[in-house]
């Protein structure tokens, strides 16, 4: 992830490149990418599925960081799923969400 500080409320872009399995190679366009955003208490924060982009040859999906944190920084749990010709990846990131301030 980006070194850029995220705070409360704002959204994050997660971009995902070179995606390669042992069994099926690169996977672009033919994959599925799904994701889960977790609070550090374990609670869902939310979900979704990237998009694909051939021209960066990326994946990218946007995720809002919560209203208030419950830690100064509250780390944030993202999960992905990515599915392509019957070959599933697990895997996952995390970010820290900082206090707006007054």
């Amino acid at each position: 992830m980006s070194t850029q500080r995220i705070y409360e409320g704002d959204t994050v872009r997660i971009t995902l490149s070179e995606l390669a399995h042992d069994e099926v190679g690169v996977m672009d366009a033919n994959a599925d990418v799904d994701w889960a955003a977790y609070r550090s208490a374990g609670t869902s924060l939310d979900t979704g599925t990237a998009t694909y982009n051939p021209r960066l040859k990326s994946w990218a999906d946007t995720v809002t960081a919560p209203a208030s944190v419950a830690s100064n920084p509250e780390t944030i749990l993202v999960e992905f799923v990515v599915t392509a010709a019957g070959a599933i990846h697990h895997f996952r990131t995390t970010f820290d969400v900082y206090e707006a301030g007054p």
